[in-house]
């Protein structure tokens, strides 16, 4: 599928997006590295949404354009009381 959208060394890519995905969302479920998280998340986000928007219809980027706001919603609150970087914080 990369391969028809002009993507450069789309398998590679491909598991590159799928390492960020699973590394990043399972770093979100437990509140460890959340502000470090977002970034490779939302480049991902950015991509998807303009692959969507580029597509001819806002209709497929609604989803990637909610995650990603969710994702500027992580870096400027953190993560929040119940997480590991609440922990760590608390150690230093």
């Amino acid at each position: 599928m990369l391969t028809n959208m002009g993507f450069p060394v789309p398998i590679v890519l491909a598991y590159i997006v799928a390492v960020v995905e699973v590394v990043g969302g399972l770093s979100l479920v437990l509140g460890a590295f959340v502000r470090w998280t977002t970034l490779p998340l939302s480049v991902v986000m950015v991509v998807a949404s303009a692959v969507q928007l580029s597509g001819g219809g806002f209709g497929g980027a609604r989803l990637d354009l909610l995650l990603l706001s969710v994702l500027v919603l992580f870096v400027f609150t953190g993560a929040g009381k119940i997480s590991i970087d609440h922990v760590l914080s608390k150690r230093k």
